[in-house]
Formats: C-alpha cells, sequence, structure tokens
C-alpha cells in the first residue's frame, strides 16, 4: 500500500484514474442508495453494480493489470449513460447525466481510443433511440430529443478529441523540453533517465553499441579570451557538427558545460573510432569556429563499448576515464587508440 501511495505522488494518470474512479464509486453508491428508496430498482441495481466495477478498478490499479483501469473506467462511464437512457431517470432527465460521463470517459483514453469510443457510443445511441418505439422497457422519447441528444454528443465528443489532442501535443513539447538543451537543441542528461533509462544495449542485440564522451579542448581559455557569447556559438557549431557526423537512430547529448556524450547504436569499437575520428577532424578543420577564436579548435574523446544487457553508466564511467587520459597525455587524441580502422558507417 505504500508504494502504491508513493506512486500515485509521482504517476499523474494512475493519480487521476484512481481520483475519478473513487469519487465515480462514491456518487454511484449514493445514487444508487436514494434510487432503491425511490423503488427505482432497476435503475439502483444498474448502479450499484456500476459501483462494484469501479472497486474492482481500484484494485486493480495496484497490479500489473492496471493498464485495463483506464479503458475500463470509460466502459463504466459508458454503461451508466445506457442505463440512464434506457430507464430514463426521474421524469426522463437521466440523459442530462450522460453529457459529463461521455465527456469523462472521452478525456481519459487515448486520441485514437477516444476517437473510436465516440463513434461507437453514438453509434450504439443511435441504434438505440431506433428500437425505442418497439421495445417497452426502453424510454421512447421524442424525435426532436434524440436527435438534439445525438448531435449535443457528436458535439461534446469532437471538443473532448481537440482538448485531449492539444494536452497530448502540449505533454509531448514538455517532455522533448525536459531532455532537450535549450542552446544547442542536443539531448540533456535527462535522456539517460527517460529515453534511455531501460538496457541501452539489449541481450538479443546482434551487435554492441559504443559510447563516445567528447570534452572541447580549452574551452575555459576560449569563454575567458572571447567572451561566453563566443562560447556559445562555438557549442551551437560544435552540436551541428556531431550531429551532422552520427545517424538519426543514434543519440547526442549535451553531457554539461563543454563536455558531450554520443552513443552510438549497434556500432562496435573499432567502426565508432572511424567515426570518433571524422568528428575530431571537423572539428580541428570547422572554418567558422577557427574564425571566432582565430586558430583551430581541438576536441579530446574516450570511447566505451556498452556490452549486450549491460547498464550505460558501467559505459559511461569508462568513457571517462578514457577521456581523462586522452585530456591528461596531450588532448586532441582518441582513447584507446585502435590502429587498425574500418570505415564508419554510412550516413
Amino acid at each position: 500500500m505504500k508504494a502504491f501511495c508513493e506512486r500515485l505522488q509521482h504517476d499523474l494518470s494512475l493519480a487521476l484514474t484512481f481520483s475519478m474512479t473513487l469519487v465515480g464509486c462514491v456518487f454511484l453508491s449514493v445514487f444508487g442508495i436514494l434510487s432503491w428508496f425511490n423503488s427505482n430498482y432497476i435503475l439502483s441495481v444498474c448502479l450499484l453494480t456500476a459501483m462494484l466495477f469501479g472497486i474492482i478498478n481500484i484494485v486493480l490499479l495496484n497490479t500489473k493489470y492496471r493498464y485495463l483501469t483506464t479503458p475500463n473506467l470509460s466502459i463504466i462511464c459508458a454503461f451508466i449513460c445506457f442505463v440512464l437512457l434506457i430507464l430514463g431517470g426521474k421524469d426522463e432527465t437521466g440523459l442530462l447525466w450522460t453529457f459529463p460521463l461521455l465527456m469523462i470517459s472521452i478525456a481519459i483514453l487515448r486520441v485514437f481510443q477516444a476517437l473510436v469510443f465516440s463513434v461507437v457510443y453514438i453509434v450504439s445511441v443511435a441504434y438505440l433511440f431506433s428500437i425505442s418505439q418497439s421495445v417497452s422497457w426502453i424510454v421512447d422519447y421524442s424525435e426532436v430529443v434524440s436527435s438534439r441528444y445525438i448531435f449535443s454528443s457528436m458535439a461534446l465528443s469532437a471538443l473532448t478529441l481537440v482538448l485531449i489532442k492539444i494536452q497530448d501535443n502540449t505533454n509531448k513539447l514538455l517532455e522533448l523540453k525536459n531532455i532537450t538543451d535549450n542552446l544547442t537543441g542536443l539531448y540533456n542528461r535527462g535522456v539517460i533517465s527517460t529515453v534511455l533509462g531501460e538496457k541501452a544495449a539489449r541481450r538479443d542485440s546482434v551487435t554492441k553499441s559504443t559510447l563516445l564522451l567528447l570534452d572541447i579542448d580549452h574551452f575555459k581559455v576560449i569563454n575567458d579570451d572571447h567572451g561566453h557569447l563566443v562560447g556559445d556559438e562555438i557549442l551551437v557549431h560544435f552540436s551541428e557538427t556531431l550531429q551532422s557526423a552520427i545517424r538519426a537512430t543514434d543519440f547526442a547529448i549535451r553531457w554539461g558545460g563543454e563536455e558531450f556524450l554520443v552513443i552510438l547504436k549497434h556500432c562496435e569499437l573499432h567502426n565508432a573510432y572511424a567515426t570518433a575520428e571524422k568528428i575530431r577532424q571537423s572539428i580541428q578543420n570547422h572554418q567558422e569556429i577557427t574564425s571566432l577564436i582565430g586558430k583551430p579548435m581541438t576536441v579530446s574523446i574516450g570511447l566505451a563499448e556498452i556490452d549486450q544487457g549491460d547498464d550505460i553508466n558501467h559505459a559511461i564511467k569508462s568513457a571517462d576515464k578514457e577521456l581523462y587520459y586522452a585530456k591528461a597525455n596531450g588532448r586532441n587524441k582518441i582513447i584507446p587508440l585502435i590502429d587498425t580502422m574500418q570505415p564508419a558507417f554510412s550516413q
């Protein structure tokens, strides 16, 4: 229970599902009991049954099947909507309660799920209204009420879908912002825990991956002599060079200050060395950087293979040791030095 409470504090989606289900159960129990005392036994049984499924949903939240709770909650809301439409509620006002329930049902789903749910719901309601005259236990709404209800449901569904899409895009932008460096546009350290938090190389991988840790040589001197604005411009040029040297499937990360980290996926050490050498030469021969500081700029690089199934932090520590050795032995080097180099992968 303590672990579940901690997850509620850190998982907004889980907390929202839990709170909505809990509030729904309270309302269902209250209205179910009131319906029973008002002799509306069928409605009471349906509401209390929905409450029971809501309780089951809450229990599932603390199990490995919690991914089922969101669609289950939508199904429960839809079930209550149909009960209210079929039985009418007090003075046939039950359909008014279906609008907030419909909105909740759609809002908690993903965009595609919500779209499918909306279409199925509206088509089902239209069919329900079409057979109401021939089935005695279904409330027969007037043509005006039924048609306006369908169009209102369509409008409400469309509005909710738009809001979901906006929220989905906002969440993606926020997530991207959280793992992106504002200056260079590269990933920042946050990508390690969010995108790369799992094993960097899976056990079923055919080849290993390689990690490059890069540090611009004497960058503090560059900042002191030419100013931080020039330093920032150099970091942007450096980042562009990194991006152009790697594939779209690889990761270029601003590790901190003038230090960068590159993950070359499914690339063994000898191929990674060739890519690192390409980066080193491109930086040293970069005309715009040279014109900014009046001389070529160099970079030191440490390499480390990421073994299949190994944690990425182990490779980072190994690459950091190699980088330290490169900087302690003259800079503008790639360590470990590999004599036999094969061509880098094609772009």
